[in-house]
């Protein structure tokens, strides 16, 4: 969630901004470090009670370091500044809320044209919760837009707490102290350590935010059947059979198991706390059970059922209220209209998803608006090989989002690519600003869906996607990093070159193998994607001749059709060796002559020790591994042929290049 950017949603959500009076009727809500959702909005003249409450709530030494006296009276004063001022005045002031209590209030008033004095006062119950830090950044965010560029505040030296806000707060900052009084200017604008430090504190809140629905010891199924074909009785299934490990419950009332799983009457009856619940019950039942989950102090809930937004304006509101309701509660929500989700790490396995495949574990985090495209990712990757870490089916997206995701897979250790397939952004600058952030450690790869008329009138009645357009898109991608994919099999090409492997320090790529017309269709894919194939030196050249017999050594390398693996093991070590490229594509045709298993072997030992990718084309064998596993168990991608291999490697060196930049 981001307040500073005034997303009327939380945590980094793709749902549109809200400023201006939108904004200010609405509120902002926010995640606090220990990841329950915060609200905050303008005062209201009724709010003069809860203020009221707050002020005597708090102890003398918090009225004190506040109003620097003992005088509560001065801060009931203050309510009634607060609730009463004329808001042309200029004067601006916020309430945070958490479970519907008002917790804190900030506050500015003007001073010059461009300059205000700040105030704030946040309940001693919720102090190292960061409520004082989201109040700041939303203050600073309203001045900004009204033309404050500087916020100042005289503080006793002697309040730690208030002062560790401004100064952690990354907004540049001055301060002086005098006679015990720390007065401090603070810039509005964002310069590029306060975004650093809101993108940190924010990933650290979505962190806490989301474990509990991506990474849960418990799961309750609610609208579990007994018999099978059943949404909810498939989830549970999916659960048992991928040996879930943690406690597991179905909501049934007319059951008292579910195959071996003990079922229960509602959420409430269930024992002991529940972190995750997947419902999967008719849609005018979801916002009571929506209710119930926060009441029993469920922590997220993936809502499978459809029924809401995608089908108009009636079902766009309910699924607000759903929203509300969520919020009330710090109930994170992941869908409605959605497959699921997944988490493959081996003390997690939890499949709570409807589908038929089972993914491996591995280190791409996958994250799609269809539940159809999803299917397809992990199909397609589970035949190539290639494992996934978690998998979220996004559907209408409700509240978490791509930009939560992001968030979520920056640091998560398990993920070394994120890609997302998505239908909208409802919030292209703030995905823009994460996924640069994201891209300079981890690549972020997007399939983008809706490029056309129908491809958006589609989207729009699947999930209720809103529409961007397409120039925009990609020049969002180009800026921040995010490598674009035509297509859903060209994302896991790329991922599985990127994932686990070194990145090309240029573009020069190298091809040796056993079948020349391989290598020439390899040559001319990497010319026309502006991948250099240098010709290789003289003593490059010699040494590959003089040694393996190759029929042409300049760059293609063609070893001959009766090239043996050792010969192929010794011609790879000799270009590793060379350091005249970034990349090597071993082409290699299967024949009844040769070993696809030996030659396999032959390539992982001639590539366990480089330092750059290494991939491999495998021609006329069907049966084929997908992957050459090298002795540490890391592996290379092996392609049915070069044209894609060739492709998966321009996006890492397109990766590799952008990152270099300054």
């Amino acid at each position: 969630m981001t307040t500073s950017e005034h997303t009327e949603h939380v945590a980094g959500g793709d749902h549109q901004s809200a400023t201006g009076a939108t904004a200010a009727v609405a509120g902002w809500d926010a995640l606090a470090a220990d990841g329950s959702v915060v609200h905050i909005r303008p005062v209201r003249a009724d709010d003069e009670q809860a203020l009221d409450e707050l002020n005597h709530r708090v102890s003398d030494r918090t009225i004190y370091l506040r109003f620097f006296a003992l005088s509560r009276s001065a801060a009931d004063q203050h309510t009634r500044h607060l609730t009463t001022a004329d808001p042309l005045d200029g004067h601006v002031a916020l309430v945070a809320e958490v479970d519907g209590e008002v917790v804190g209030v900030a506050s500015y008033e003007p001073m010059r044209t461009d300059e205000a004095e700040m105030a704030f006062l946040v309940d001693d119950a919720v102090h190292g919760r960061g409520i004082g830090t989201l109040l700041l950044e939303q203050l600073a965010a309203v001045a900004r837009e009204r033309g404050i560029r500087h916020l100042h505040a005289d503080t006793l030296a002697e309040n730690g707490p208030m002062l560790r806000v401004f100064m952690d707060s990354g907004f540049t900052e001055v301060h002086r102290l005098d006679s015990g009084l720390v007065e401090l200017s603070m810039d509005t604008a964002y310069a590029a350590r306060t975004l650093d430090r809101m993108a940190e504190r924010e990933r650290a809140a979505e962190e806490r935010s989301l474990k509990p629905l991506l990474a849960p010891h418990s799961v309750a199924v609610i609208g579990a059947g007994r018999e099978a074909g059943g949404i909810g009785h498939e989830v549970l299934m999916n659960l048992v059979d991928g040996e879930f490990t943690g406690h597991l419950f179905a909501v049934n009332p007319h059951a008292d198991r579910i195959g071996e799983i003990p079922a229960y009457p509602s959420i409430a009856d269930v024992p002991g706390p529940v972190d995750l619940a997947v419902i999967a019950v008719p849609s005018v039942a979801v916002p009571a059970v929506v209710e119930a989950c926060g009441l029993a102090g469920v922590s997220g809930a993936v809502i499978l059922t459809s029924g809401f937004s995608e089908l108009g304006a009636d079902g766009r509101q309910v699924q607000r209220d759903l929203l509300k309701l969520a919020r009330r509660h710090s109930l994170r929500l992941i869908g409605p209209n959605c497959l699921g989700i997944v988490n493959t790490a081996p003390e997690i396995r939890l499949d709570a998803t409807f589908a038929n495949v089972r993914p491996l574990p591995g280190s791409l985090a996958l994250a799609a608006q269809s539940g159809a495209v999803g299917i397809a990712v992990l199909d397609h990757a589970s035949r190539a090989g290639l494992g996934i870490s978690e998998f979220v089916s996004l559907g209408n997206k409700v509240d978490v989002s791509g930009n939560d995701l992001l968030l979520h897979w920056w640091n998560e250790p398990r993920t070394d690519v994120i890609g997302l397939y998505l239908e909208s952004f409802g919030n292209p600058r703030k995905f823009g600003r994460l996924a640069r952030l994201v891209g300079r450690t981890k690549p972020v790869l997007v399939v983008k869906g809706g490029r056309s008329s129908g491809g958006r009138r589609a989207g729009a009645s699947h999930t209720a996607a809103a529409a961007t357009p397409d120039t925009a898109v990609d020049a969002l991608f180009a800026q921040s990093g995010v490598l674009r994919m035509e297509t859903l099999e060209e994302l896991v090409d790329a991922a599985r070159v990127l994932s686990g492997r070194p990145l090309p320090r240029g573009s020069r790529l190298a091809i040796v193998g056993n079948a020349g017309g391989a290598g020439v269709l390899a040559a001319d894919a990497a010319s026309a994607l502006d991948i250099e194939v240098p010709e290789f030196s003289a003593v490059t050249a010699a040494e590959l001749t003089d040694d393996t017999g190759a029929v042409g050594a300049g760059n293609p390398v063609d070893l001959g059709a009766a090239a043996t693996p050792a010969t192929l093991e010794h011609a790879v070590r000799v270009i590793l060796n060379s350091g005249e490229a970034d990349a090597v594509l071993v082409t290699y045709a299967a024949t009844r002559a040769g070993d696809v298993g030996e030659t396999y072997a032959a390539i992982a030992r001639a590539a366990a020790d480089s330092t750059i990718p290494v991939v491999v084309t495998c021609l006329g064998a069907p049966n084929a591994e997908p992957q050459v596993v090298l002795g540490d168990g890391s592996a290379l991608p092996v392609f049915p042929f070069p044209e894609t291999a060739v492709r998966a490697l321009g996006h890492a060196m397109r990766y590799s290049e952008w990152r270099t930049r300054p």
